[in-house]
């Protein structure tokens, strides 16, 4: 068992940056399975990685910015 609790800076981000995090993740969300999809259409594994990378980007941003 764990008793870490969340340690919080105090700080809270406006709601306009909190806004533009979540167009920028979407947007980039939305590219990595593109890339997925034209990564297995043209047999590319260059664009199924860089789809893999995007997506992963795109939880870990959010992620990241709460931490902070």
């Amino acid at each position: 068992m764990s008793n870490h609790e969340p340690v919080s800076s105090g700080a809270e981000a406006p709601a306009a940056v909190k806004g533009l995090l979540f167009i920028v993740c979407f947007a980039v969300f939305v590219a990595g399975v593109w890339a997925f999809g034209e990564g297995v259409s043209q047999e590319s594994p260059w664009f199924f990685t860089a789809g893999l990378l995007a997506t992963g980007l795109a939880f870990l941003l959010p992620m990241h910015a709460r931490q902070d």
